[in-house]
Parts: structure tokens; C-alpha cells; sequence
């Protein structure tokens, strides 16, 4: 079960957007900053094949100027 946190920097003006988008996917908690555009991810999949899809689902997204692995963990 890899867990896995993430920094998302969104294009200027759609963090709104982002947030919803990224609500939208179970396994995520979304955690946007008070005073920066900038969102922290934290995924919980089931499994590495599961993670790597979900990153291969916001790698099209035209909003989402680029997203960091932070830290990972994998039992």
C-alpha cells in the first residue's frame, strides 16, 4: 500500500479548480496552502500499479503546471 505526498503547483488562477479535481479521486486527501498556489497531495493506493495510473490522470491536465513527489512509503 504506497503512501505517497506530493507538492502540485496549479497554473496561476485555477487552484479552485485543481482542489476540485483532485477531491475527486478516492484515496486523496488535498490540503491547498493559506497564503501560496500551491497544493499539498497525500495518496493512499492500493497498490503501485493503482498510484501510477492516478499520476498518468493528472499528467494530461492542462491545469496543473507540475507536481513533486515529496516523500513515498510502500509496505
Amino acid at each position: 500500500m504506497p503512501v505517497k505526498s506530493y507538492l502540485v503547483f496549479p497554473i496561476a488562477g485555477t487552484v479552485a479548480q485543481v482542489i476540485e479535481k483532485l477531491q475527486s479521486f478516492n484515496h486523496c486527501e488535498v490540503l491547498p496552502a493559506d497564503n501560496q498556489e500551491v497544493i499539498v497531495l497525500v495518496t493512499d493506493s492500493d497498490s503501485e500499479k493503482e498510484d501510477e495510473q492516478f499520476l498518468e490522470a493528472l499528467k494530461g491536465d492542462t491545469t496543473i503546471q507540475h507536481i513533486s513527489l515529496i516523500s513515498g512509503f510502500s509496505t
